[in-house]
């Protein structure tokens, strides 16, 4: 089964003929509900600046009555770049520009793949932040402290067990952090971030 548009011809203000691969009659528009009484149309794309749209109103209303599918090419804006979309307020039909996709599905999806790259980057960079902890900082804090306590008549002697907890609770308050951003970062709204990508 083959499917394909068959073009009939053009509307304008006065007749004539439009050459393309082949001759297409050009009817004036005056003759369009002659057309559709006569013919089957199942569909007309209007190609009309915006200026001339409220003009258009009976023509549309003409298509309607008849049960022609009727298009307008949205071209009234050429610079901009943005999706071209029709929604609804109320009753009122919108024609919507943005530049934010507006698919739920693909905004899910960029909020599932944001969190668990977030996650797996955070337990792979998880022991290479404490091995570099571990190698350069707890020696370093050691010897540090050791040599500042040199000076004291009375001192305590510092033990691994100091460094554990301090680690420990350094882990903690980081870990702690890190989900508390996760977690504001998955109940933001994708739309805000998009918008500054």
């Amino acid at each position: 089964m083959q499917f394909f548009h068959e073009l009939m011809g053009f509307l304008d203000e006065a007749p004539g003929e439009i050459q393309l691969s082949k001759t297409y009659q050009q009817y004036p528009l005056s003759r369009l509900r002659e057309l559709l009484r006569g013919q089957v149309i199942d569909e007309i794309i209007f190609a009309v600046d915006s200026g001339k749209l409220s003009e258009m109103e009976e023509v549309f209303l003409l298509c309607d009555e008849e049960g022609v599918r009727t298009r307008v090419v949205v071209d009234f804006f050429p610079h901009v770049n943005s999706q071209v979309y029709l929604d609804r307020l109320g009753t009122s039909p919108l024609l919507t520009f943005s530049s934010t996709p507006h698919d739920e599905i693909r905004l899910l999806v960029k909020r599932v793949t944001d969190i668990l790259l977030a996650c797996v980057w955070l337990l792979l960079l998880l022991p290479v932040m404490l091995l570099i902890a571990v190698l350069v900082a707890f020696p370093l804090s050691w010897w540090a402290m050791s040599h500042w306590l040199k000076g004291f008549a009375y001192r305590v002697p510092i033990g691994v067990d100091v460094f554990l907890i301090a680690g420990f609770s350094i882990m903690f308050i980081t870990m702690l952090s890190i989900s508390f951003q996760s977690v504001k970062a998955a109940r933001a709204n994708p739309i805000k971030s998009l918008r500054t990508e």
